[in-house]
């Protein structure tokens, strides 16, 4: 905010915009309600999310569950051949949710068993850990690290007792609901912007809005370089 030509009112103004908004907001109505350029709105926005990018969640403990999606929009021309997931230039975005808690999410450009592996080793406890996930082919060595229990969606099987991935699902839906209604596309050197934003919310859900502007404060105040 230092050495800006923005008012300090203003960006107070969009940091409580930015954080109140459950599906984001896109940078012209930001402009609209600051009365700024859309570049200037636009900016002030990533400044926003670059520094909720350092946000980093405790290691995840209890029940994680594991599940990756594919950001972008749907195929022009409809053919036997289009698909809308898996195997398209879509950007993929891996994510771990301890249940009921937080979620840690990142954009990968791959994510073979070994990229799993490392995401688990890296966001969960797993002395303390159960992995649930779907069946895909990545998750079938995580047995090796923690107890693990799949749900087979390709089968119409969504939840088996409480082994499901619903949770870790509504918060792609939150992620999608972003992109569809407000921003409309990504570039993938600011998606982890988006994610960053998207996750910082779902962490702090339960928490009063008046308390979550000052930790965004805070955290901006965190990235001023040295």
């Amino acid at each position: 905010m230092h050495n800006t030509h923005v008012p300090l009112f203003k960006w107070f103004f969009a940091i409580s915009l930015l954080s109140e908004a459950k599906k984001s907001i896109s940078s012209r109505q930001l402009s609209r309600h600051l009365d700024l350029p859309v570049k200037t709105a636009y900016s002030l926005a990533q400044r926003i999310r670059k520094a909720l990018l350092g946000t980093k969640s405790p290691l995840l403990q209890g029940i994680i569950e594991l599940d990756e999606t594919y950001i972008g929009g749907k195929p022009r021309y409809r053919n036997a051949g289009s698909k809308r997931g898996r195997g398209t230039k879509k950007a993929m975005v891996i994510g771990a949710l301890q249940r009921g808690c937080n979620v840690i999410a990142k954009v990968s450009k791959r994510y073979k068993g070994k990229d799993a592996r490392n995401f688990v080793l890296e966001n969960v406890d797993i002395s303390n850990a159960s992995l649930y996930t779907d069946e895909y082919g990545v998750y079938s060595r995580m047995k090796k690290l923690a107890e693990h229990k799949s749900v087979n969606h390709g089968a119409r099987q969504y939840v088996n007792g409480d082994v499901h991935v619903n949770g870790i699902e509504g918060y792609w839906a939150l992620v999608k609901r972003a992109w569809y209604g407000q921003h409309h596309n990504y570039t993938k050197k600011y998606m982890p912007l988006y994610i960053a934003e998207a996750s910082f919310k779902y962490n702090n859900r339960n928490i009063e809005s008046s308390n979550v502007f000052p930790k965004i404060v805070k955290q901006m105040m965190l990235c001023i370089p040295s």
